[in-house]
């Protein structure tokens, strides 16, 4: 009967950790889809920031691209820094820059601390992400790295889908709209906080970590060519992507005569819901299908959608292209993303990624900007359209060079 005890002990012991472990990695998912979340809730409001603030098209789209500047430092100088130093000691940090972004947009009174507040968000989801992605994969009850990424693609389905509507919502309908919605996310960071702190760390084995030292590189000469169809596939994806983001909320408002930013934002997460589940849906599709259907099809649809409503002033036109759209533009994301797998070597796969991410967001972020600016100077209207009949002829024009290589 004594030899049974600490068997009994151990089991017990062993079942407590498991079920720690569960709430941990539940507790993980939870922070992700939260972090994402908040970095998309202002895509809601940017209407209201407009005229609360007196901000022209060029400056929103510079606080809609803003966060690529977070971005582009988080992924490649500390995308793999939890791997050396630990979980929880990236993931905290990475939490409270979340808290201090969120803070900025409670006292923002203009354009500078909202461009902060983005640049410092961007930072945290860059910083955040990649290290709870790697979480979920130690916490997976059963080991099953691949439900944990599945997992961790959802939180992108769920945060770009919930942070727009919950910040046209609270625009629309709130008593402190441009404020109490961060007051609440803030709160809602909480229990991300306590699980984070009480998880168990799962890197025992620490090493130094050279986090000045940029980890970018790119293929080698063989693969510099379809690296390069890849970035070129990324513009197509991300120039559609940042124009509804920065500018579609205020183009439903003021070219469609919608007065109601809860309605605005829904029509924008209709292409933002229908890309994110289609890269789930879809992930698994052969890369030269997937790419050539988006840039062919269901991309250049959703913008001859898109400049019809521009035409008519019509919503329902602008959420079908909307709908159509934004399965293209997944389709066309998973395919880039596709090719660079393909050319990146194993040891250098997590630094090209970094490389390929800088340029998405660096395309995505100058497109948008450039649309801004001229809207700016000419009005919403035809700059939207000439834009917009631009991104078709660059799409058309990639997938003839998909056809034509190798992938």
């Amino acid at each position: 009967m004594e030899s049974v005890a600490p068997v009994v002990e151990a089991t017990a012991s062993g079942l407590h950790a498991a079920r720690a472990d569960v709430r941990a990695y539940w507790l993980v998912f939870y922070a992700m889809t939260i972090i994402v979340a908040t970095g998309t809730v202002p895509v809601g409001m940017y209407p209201t920031y407009a005229v609360e603030f007196h901000m022209s098209p060029a400056a929103i789209t510079l606080l809609a691209s803003a966060t690529m500047f977070g971005v582009m430092v988080a992924v490649p100088f500390l995308g793999g820094i939890s791997d050396a130093v630990g979980r929880r000691p990236v993931l905290l940090p990475a939490l409270g820059l979340a808290a201090a972004s969120l803070v900025l947009y409670v006292f923002a009174d203009g354009f500078w601390l909202l461009l902060a507040a983005r640049i410092v968000s961007g930072f945290a989801v860059g910083v955040f992400t990649g290290a709870a992605t790697a979480t979920l994969a130690d916490l997976e009850p059963h080991g099953d790295t691949r439900r944990a990424a599945t997992h961790a693609s959802t939180t992108s389905v769920a945060g770009f889908a919930i942070g727009p509507i919950v910040g046209g919502f609270f625009v629309q309908y709130g008593p402190w709209p441009l404020r109490l919605v961060f007051v609440v996310c803030l709160a809602l960071l909480v229990p991300a906080f306590v699980g984070i702190v009480l998880m168990r760390e799962t890197v025992t084995e620490r090493r130094p970590y050279a986090w000045w030292s940029p980890k970018v590189s790119l293929p080698p000469h063989s693969g510099l060519r379809l690296f390069g169809l890849a970035s070129l596939i990324a513009l197509c994806a991300f120039m559609t992507a940042s124009f509804f983001q920065a500018l579609g909320p205020t183009i439903v408002v003021h070219e469609l005569g919608v007065s109601n930013r809860l309605v605005a934002s829904v029509a924008v997460v209709c292409f933002l819901g229908t890309s994110a589940v289609a890269q789930l849906r879809f992930r698994a599709a052969p890369i030269r299908r997937a790419t050539t259907v988006g840039l062919t099809l269901l991309l250049p649809a959703g913008l001859v959608f898109v400049i019809a409503a521009l035409v008519h002033g019509s919503l329902e036109l602008f959420v079908i292209g909307a709908l159509i759209g934004g399965i293209g533009q997944g389709l066309v994301y998973l395919g880039g993303q596709g090719i660079v797998a393909r050319v990146a070597p194993a040891d250098e796969r997590a630094g090209l990624f970094s490389t390929y991410f800088v340029i998405v967001y660096v395309t995505g972020g100058a497109t948008a900007i450039s649309l801004g600016i001229a809207a700016t100077h000419w009005g919403l209207h035809w700059p939207t359209i000439v834009y917009s009949a631009l991104a078709i002829v660059i799409a058309l024009g990639t997938a003839v060079v998909v056809r034509r290589a190798r992938v």
